[in-house]
């Protein structure tokens, strides 16, 4: 077992208090009494206890980071700018992967207890949430809602920015306009602009699935959109938009002049797409500086904090 400030104390034969401000170097103790303290220290290999000093600060520099083992461009590229924003702001992150049952969060929540005492969960699995309620820290719980005294929730509409990327082709004359992939988020915001009162005459919404979401998707979905006669095309992910702007490459259809593409998620490759990849994106710089000040000024409980994505029109879709 470790030695204690109590051991250092006894041995030195000084109060508890004082070793304290020896191993400071604060005022108030002799030169002699100092020299002995760190003495005794080095001898009995004291090491301070982080952790009972920040659960008596109510304090901590560390902010940890449960994550899962995501591909996903998007998904990284928000990974490594919360990184360097809690850096930047001067805290240390611990990272984690994410538990898979009550146990494992009780003995991870354990054996981070003092060290931080907010714990940010990107993703986290809906059947373990209840747990959380039980701890002293705060959780930020991303792309969750989940309401506990201890958790603020941070939510991102997704529907928000693909309907402003389906009424930005219907303002550009596209009316044959299909959506393909498999992910159900993404179909309220594609549905919305065919049903608000200036919708164009004559405009029409498609739904072309996809077994996965892939850059094969996209590519073997290529003649079947084309097939269908749209005129615009909306994939689910980058990747399929993607192996979609390959396959009209290969049969040498125009993009966007014979059928304008957009995708989700603003992947770095977006821009180097040729054409430049339109794309509905998260936003987040945004979500990640709310995080950093959420975890400065005090994390509240029972919150949710909603973002929007937006979309970034590109030459894929006309512009």
């Amino acid at each position: 077992m470790s030695a204690t400030l109590k051991d250092v104390a006894k041995a030195s034969g000084v109060s508890i208090r004082s070793v304290r401000r020896a191993l400071k170097g604060m005022s108030g103790v002799s030169e002699e009494t100092c020299a002995r303290v760190r003495a005794v220290a080095k001898e009995l290999d004291y090491v301070p206890n982080i952790a009972a000093r920040n659960l008596r600060l109510q304090t901590s520099s560390f902010v940890g980071i449960i994550y899962s083992a995501n591909s996903a461009d998007a998904y990284k590229r928000r990974l490594y700018d919360l990184i360097a924003r809690l850096n930047g702001a001067g805290y240390e992150p611990l990272l984690s992967s994410p538990p898979k049952s009550f146990s494992e969060v009780e003995e991870l929540v354990r054996r981070w207890s003092g060290i931080t005492n907010v714990i940010i969960w990107m993703n986290p699995a809906v059947a373990i949430l209840p747990a959380l309620a039980a701890f002293q820290q705060r959780f930020i719980l991303i792309e969750e809602e989940f309401q506990a005294s201890n958790c603020c929730c941070i939510s991102v509409d997704r529907s928000i920015g693909v309907a402003e990327a389906v009424r930005s082709l219907l303002k550009a004359g596209h009316r044959k306009i299909v959506r393909c992939g498999n992910i159900p988020t993404r179909e309220a915001g594609f549905l919305r602009p065919f049903s608000e009162p200036d919708t164009p005459s004559g405009a029409k919404a498609l739904f072309i699935p996809s077994k996965s979401s892939d850059y094969e998707d996209g590519y073997q979905a290529g003649a079947r959109i084309m097939a269908s006669g749209a005129d615009a095309v909306f994939f689910d992910v980058d990747r399929m938009a993607m192996g979609f702007l390959r396959y009209a490459h290969e049969q040498k259809i125009p993009v966007p002049e014979r059928i304008a593409v957009v995708g989700f998620d603003d992947d770095n490759t977006s821009v180097s797409a040729a054409p430049p990849l339109s794309s509905v994106g998260h936003p987040i710089r945004r979500i990640n500086e709310k995080i950093v000040e959420l975890i400065r000024n005090g994390v509240p409980g029972n919150t949710t904090i909603a973002f929007e994505t937006m979309f970034f029109l590109r030459e894929s879709s006309g512009k």
